[in-house]
């Protein structure tokens, strides 16, 4: 089972960068893993996009996040 932390994680990275809704931000996941390996424990496998659409179903959530990063690149 996928951590909040690590789905949430994953939502933020892909929508930053501009990810298509879950499908793509799966692959963005699937794309960066090493990458978001790092951060985050990804365990055995990347979360499906089902499993990251529930917690996104939103795209508000994209604009949220954008606005989190701007904030976060002001400091």
């Amino acid at each position: 089972m996928h951590t909040l932390h690590s789905i949430l994680f994953i939502v933020v990275c892909a929508a930053i960068a501009d990810a298509d809704g879950p499908a793509g931000m799966e692959e963005f996941a699937v794309q960066k893993r090493n990458w978001l390996e790092r951060f985050v424990d990804i365990e055995d496998e990347i979360p499906s996009h089902d499993t990251i659409g529930s917690l996104s179903p939103d795209p508000t959530i994209r604009l949220l996040t954008r606005l989190l990063w701007i904030r976060f690149l002001r400091r």
